[in-house]
């Protein structure tokens, strides 16, 4: 599992450069830190979404969570993200972060979109949204009771978006 980033206002502008328009190429370095392509794979639209919500206007990554604490200061060094996480509690509670984008096993997707709706904070969740309808319909109607917005699979729209531009 892949590092998830969590987004806090800028308090700096947006540099001018713009985000690739693709995902990078995986490297020999990517291959031997992590075997998995799928997961190698992951970190790198990880490192894509972390890279466009830099080049949008009042955004940038503040932290990510990685239940390996050794593995979320690696991912957080790699890609000068400031803070890192090993418990999900602590990340959800960072008053720097103000949105949280949940890329965990879906089987956590609706503990972590609930946790981070309860908060007050958005959610971008990972496709799948959830294991089943019924745990997407719970996540919608906290959002719905609570007015804290709720979207799915956001990184692609945010690949279409940077890629318009």
């Amino acid at each position: 599992m892949a590092a998830a980033p969590a987004v806090a206002p800028a308090t700096e502008p947006a540099p001018a450069a713009a985000a690739p328009a693709t995902a990078p190429t995986p490297s020999d370095t990517d291959a031997r830190r992590n075997p998995n392509p799928d997961a190698a794979t992951l970190d790198r639209y990880q490192a894509e979404l972390a890279r466009a919500l830099a080049g949008t206007p009042g955004s940038r990554v503040a932290a990510v969570m990685r239940r390996n604490a050794a593995l979320a200061e690696d991912y957080a060094r790699r890609h000068a993200i400031p803070r890192w996480y090993a418990d999900a509690d602590a990340l959800v509670a960072d008053p720097e972060v103000n949105a949280i984008y949940v890329a965990t096993p879906p089987s956590t997707h609706m503990q972590y979109a609930l946790q981070a709706i309860a908060a007050g904070k958005p959610v971008y969740i990972e496709k799948p949204m959830a294991m089943d309808h019924g745990e997407c319909v719970r996540i919608l109607e906290a959002s719905a009771r609570s007015g804290v917005p709720v979207s799915s699979n956001c990184w692609t729209a945010a690949r279409s978006v940077r890629r318009a531009a």
